[in-house]
């Protein structure tokens, strides 16, 4: 068969294996390219060997050699990267060793070489090998009801079980004992919660729908959590010197801000009563104001300019020529003073004096806010004053480079809604403040209380919840607040 029909029929395998296998040692070509990657491959080099023989193939698809090369090339990174998991792992590394096998498994995938058990029977070994430190982990982490941590990392290495069925049944087993594990700390968890810690309920049954159990919340612990957060804000009071758009915008503002607070649910059954009032006060003065333009007029005028005129004219003169005297008549160059007309530019500085329009504007804002929730009032407040000019004209004379003015001023619209903005912050950073001096601190009296302050702290400051806090979310679960909130959600 000539080498073309072999090329193309060799070309449609998938595996490398099959090209090699299929299209025979007879038809591979060396080259310098091949010889070099060969060369690698003798010093252990695989990596560059890999990469050498890739780029060989990628530049000629039906180069068998080069195919045969990445073959072997990948077969021995695997068996190489396996020899170094097992001298980690005897070194008394078994978690780094885990993480190499879980690479190896991930290039062997990626490759198409399939389960590296069919390239090298190290991979059986090593996975049987590494079966006592992925248990001590998991023994570990279960002993101390840190379970969702622990599924999270079995996850995390599932890669190096394998791909073998050998491999995925001890992921399977693995995976199942922590499923059934889970369901049973979410059922003590369960037993626990109680009337007096409605927040805990709720956590714990979102919990267990992690681990596929369902639980529902009591109505009694539903209607204890729902009546100390607030759905609807009522809202009353004026602002005086408001237009209805601009009072609708500060109700807004407020609103918006509140719905951020810890005790605001969309389940919530409580009202929160907001009473605002205040006054703005804004004014605008305008006056003329004189103003000018200097630049330059350009006036041509004619001048008389003297310049000389050059004319030869005979000049009689002696001199001594071999001892006598005699009379030489020479030329001479000669000015003639002479006039004649000159255009010149004269520059004459002008000024253009115009009228413009001076605008003072002044606001004055003085906003007080309350929001009352079970008996609590928080109040926050808002004075500011801003006084500013500018001026404007509509001259435009672009042959002495002026062009109209217009206006810079700041727009009431954005000022005062910023000042709004503002309120409801205060106002949401004084309802933290006592969220957090109610919740963020320790109490004694039980798990489903420490639990409750945890939990309730927790929807406050996430992102900086105190030791008691942190303590509690490591100790009964083996992670930090915000993978807890991503596990449970």
């Amino acid at each position: 068969m000539p080498r073309s029909r072999l090329v193309q029929t060799c070309l449609p395998l998938a595996a490398l294996v099959l090209v090699a296998a299929v299209c025979g040692a007879s038809a591979l070509a060396a080259s310098p390219a091949h010889e070099s990657a060969e060369s690698l491959m003798k010093r252990g080099a695989f990596t560059e060997a890999e990469a050498s023989f890739r780029q060989a193939l990628e530049a000629a698809p039906g180069d068998l050699k080069a195919a045969d090369g990445l073959l072997r090339a990948r077969r021995g990174f695997v068996e190489a990267a396996l020899q170094k998991v097992r001298v980690r792992r005897q070194a008394g590394d078994p978690e780094g060793a885990l993480k190499d096998f879980a690479g190896v498994v991930g290039d062997a995938r990626a490759w198409g070489l399939g389960v590296p058990g069919g390239v090298s029977p190290l991979y059986e070994e090593e996975a049987q090998a590494l079966v006592p430190f992925i248990d001590a982990r998991l023994k570990k982490d279960a002993e101390g009801n840190r379970l969702l941590a622990a599924r999270l990392w079995l996850w995390e290495h599932k890669d190096g079980f394998g791909e073998g069925a050998a491999g995925r049944e001890r992921y399977a087993d693995r995976d199942q004992e922590l499923e059934e594990l889970g369901a049973r700390h979410c059922e003590r968890l369960w037993r626990v919660a109680s009337v007096r810690s409605p927040w805990f309920a709720d956590f714990v049954a979102r919990y267990c729908a992690t681990w596929n159990v369902v639980k529902s919340v009591p109505k009694a612990l539903v209607d204890a959590r729902n009546r100390e957060r607030f759905e609807r804000i009522d809202v009353r009071g004026s602002v005086g010197g408001l237009s209805p758009a601009e009072s609708e915008t500060l109700a807004k503002a407020l609103q918006d801000a509140l719905r951020q607070a810890p005790s605001h649910d969309a389940d919530g059954t409580a009202a929160l009563a907001l009473s605002i009032r205040g006054a703005l006060v804004a004014s605008e003065q305008r006056s003329e104001e004189p103003l000018e333009q200097a630049y330059a007029l350009q006036v041509p005028y004619l001048d008389l300019e003297e310049y000389c005129e050059w004319t030869q004219v005979p000049v009689t003169a002696t001199k001594w020529v071999e001892g006598r005297q005699i009379v030489a008549t020479e030329s001479r160059n000669v000015c003639v003073s002479r006039a004649r007309e000159v255009q010149k530019v004269r520059v004459v500085p002008q000024v253009l004096r115009f009228t413009g329009t001076r605008v003072r504007q002044a606001f004055r804002v003085q906003l007080e806010a309350a929001a009352s929730l079970q008996g609590r009032t928080h109040r926050a407040a808002v004075s500011e004053s801003l006084d500013e000019s500018d001026v404007t004209h509509d001259v435009s004379r672009p042959d002495i480079g002026l062009a109209p003015d217009p206006l810079v001023l700041t727009k009431r619209a954005d000022w005062v809604a910023a000042r709004f903005a503002a309120l409801g912050t205060a106002l949401l950073a004084r309802l933290r403040e006592q969220w957090v001096a109610a919740y963020c601190v320790p109490v004694d009296g039980g798990v489903d209380l420490l639990a409750e302050q945890a939990l309730r702290c927790i929807a406050a400051a996430p992102d900086s919840p105190p030791d008691f806090a942190r303590a509690w979310v490591r100790d009964g679960f083996g992670m930090d607040v915000a993978e807890l909130l991503k596990a449970v959600p």
